[in-house]
């Protein structure tokens, strides 16, 4: 009888220590996230990569990690495996809007032009207040020879509040001029 208890003890003891293990790892791969970050912001690209490989190999299951990764593999020339680091964050948060950014940039990158569009729209969908995705849709857009679309487009999604913005004005202004129109 006292067996028993004591087998039973150890594995809770076991699932405890697993569980705060499982627990520490999260928050330094939070904190060596945070770095790669930082490292990557300064323009750092090999600390960075090395930094959030250390993240991702301690927390494997953090989109922004994954998404950290492909845009430091963007900016090395490695498209191949940040497209692999996009869609692993893609699987881990599917509705995650920066995400569907950095799809569309890789995308237009590879000369993918239909897709980058396709994933510009998917983050105009999650965050229709980002300037950002409207107006790299509608470059897209002028770059597959359809500006009129891209002006239309501009039409239904900007709000007021971002009649004013700069990059909208400055693409409205490329399209009125392409068309014409001024």
């Amino acid at each position: 009888l006292g067996a028993g208890g004591c087998a039973s003890q150890g594995k809770h003891n076991s699932e405890f220590a697993q569980a705060a293990q499982a627990k520490l790892n999260g928050m330094k791969s939070g904190i060596e996230a945070q770095q790669a970050e930082q490292e990557f912001l300064a323009g750092d690209l090999d600390k960075a990569i090395k930094t959030v490989d250390s993240s991702i190999a301690m927390s494997p299951k953090i989109a922004a990690a994954h998404l950290l990764r492909a845009r430091i593999l963007m900016e090395q020339g490695d498209l191949g495996k940040a497209a692999q680091a996009l869609d692993r964050a893609a699987e881990l948060a599917t509705d995650d809007v920066q995400t569907e950014y950095f799809q569309g940039v890789l995308r237009e990158r590879t000369g993918e032009r239909e897709r980058a569009l396709k994933h510009y729209q998917r983050a105009m969908a999650l965050d229709g207040t980002n300037p950002q995705h409207m107006v790299a849709a509608a470059e897209v857009l002028v770059e597959l020879g359809r500006p009129d679309e891209a002006r239309q487009m501009l039409d239904q999604q900007v709000g007021p509040a971002l009649s004013n913005n700069a990059a909208i004005k400055h693409v409205r202004g490329r399209l009125a001029l392409l068309a014409r129109d001024w």
